[in-house]
């Protein structure tokens, strides 16, 4: 891999205070929103209780979704009491993985103090607060995108074979728990290949055509089992997801209902963009806040194709197969890839001013952000 591939991870650090507070934070909110909706008695979802009722019998795949999420259920019973509890949990514990894999990525990318404020960014996306206690396909895929969008980086950054196989069990994974992955394994071949046509690149194609065929493989390894589960059983997961996706909408509407899709997906981030907007408008543009190429010429455009491809291609390819195959998106598509739009908005210049912000600031909004959220599910529930 390209030999300057080592140079490319920032190293600086936020001092241990800082480190520890935004710890506390991150806690805290997950703590919050998996625990009050079993205080409060919010509705279970449907989602939570198809998983309890799926566990019981581990299988390769259920009649609706393939079967990595009940799996990933079935382990943690071994150790602790099957009920709601349990699904809240790792519904939690799901999205404190995500924002842990964000947070490293926007580290070796960003530096520390923009990975500071993209976990406080994803921390106020209604996606991770309100419905963090859901744990479903979509959460697992939420986990699946995130790593393999991190594995991809590292795979260039240090050339080593075993993050490509990582990469691989990240797709695998990712398929296992709903066929969605394909966007995001087509939004990671994407960049890979839009990398490789790049003069820097042209001495390692080679090796990521290399990468990208072992990652593949260990994917289809994966599958293997699966698959001859769906021909046994004539591929109802198929079934399911035409009916559910119900790919025949007229022309006429198929514009109407990707702006609804996007208007949702608009709600679910206009906390933290209100106030994103609100605090950094007479917030002077720091001067050392781009420092992207360190160490090889092409470092900062890798960056930004990373971020652009695993943030908005994936609500891209959904908005095609909207208007092109009349699919019917479903709302809470998002949840998988939301969390991408804050490493990605921090690239930009508002984003640098946000982010230079004093920290006193910055927590004092998001947790500001916090309890109006919870003021406006409490009047929700109570209404």
């Amino acid at each position: 891999m390209n030999p300057l591939a080592s140079t490319w991870i920032r190293r600086d650090t936020l001092a241990i205070p800082q480190t520890l507070l935004l710890s506390a934070y991150a806690f805290s909110c997950v703590l919050l929103w998996s625990i009050l909706p079993l205080v409060a008695q919010w509705d279970v979802p449907v989602d939570n209780l198809e998983q309890l009722a799926w566990v019981l019998t581990p299988d390769w795949g259920y009649p609706k979704h393939p079967p990595f999420p009940t799996w990933v259920l079935w382990g943690f019973e071994q150790f602790f009491p099957h009920g709601i509890a349990l699904t809240y949990l790792l519904g939690a514990l799901q999205v404190a993985m995500m924002m842990a894999i964000a947070w490293r990525l926007a580290r070796e990318t960003l530096g520390a103090r923009r990975a500071l404020v993209t976990v406080l960014l994803i921390s106020g996306m209604t996606y991770y607060t309100n419905r963090l206690y859901y744990f479903n396909h979509n959460t697992a895929l939420m986990v699946c995108h995130a790593g393999a969008a991190y594995c991809v980086w590292r795979c260039l950054s240090t050339g080593r074979l075993y993050w490509w196989m990582l990469l691989g069990l990240c797709w695998g994974a990712g398929l296992l728990s709903k066929y969605q992955m394909l966007l995001s394994i087509g939004c990671s071949v994407g960049f890979l290949g839009w990398l490789a046509l790049r003069p820097e690149w042209r001495r390692d194609r080679f090796e990521l055509f290399r990468g990208v065929m072992l990652a593949g493989t260990l994917c289809a390894a994966m599958l293997a089992p699966h698959v001859a589960w769906l021909v046994a059983h004539d591929f109802p997961t198929f079934a399911y997801a035409s009916h559910s996706m119900a790919a025949d909408l007229p022309l006429w509407k198929r514009p109407l209902a990707l702006l609804g899709f996007l208007a949702n997906q608009t709600w679910r981030v206009l906390p933290v963009l209100a106030l994103a907007l609100l605090m950094q408008r007479r917030q002077p543009q720091p001067e050392d806040m781009e420092v992207l190429s360190e160490g090889h010429p092409d470092r900062a455009a890798a960056i930004r194709g990373l971020y652009l491809t695993h943030a908005i291609g994936p609500f891209a390819l959904m908005a095609l197969l909207a208007l092109l195959a009349g699919m019917e998106l479903q709302m809470h598509w998002g949840t998988a890839f939301l969390w991408a739009l804050a490493p990605l908005g921090l690239l930009t210049s508002a984003g640098r001013r946000f982010a230079a912000l004093p920290l006193s600031r910055l927590f004092a909004g998001f947790v500001l952000v916090e309890v109006l959220t919870l003021a406006y599910q409490a009047f929700l529930r109570v209404g």
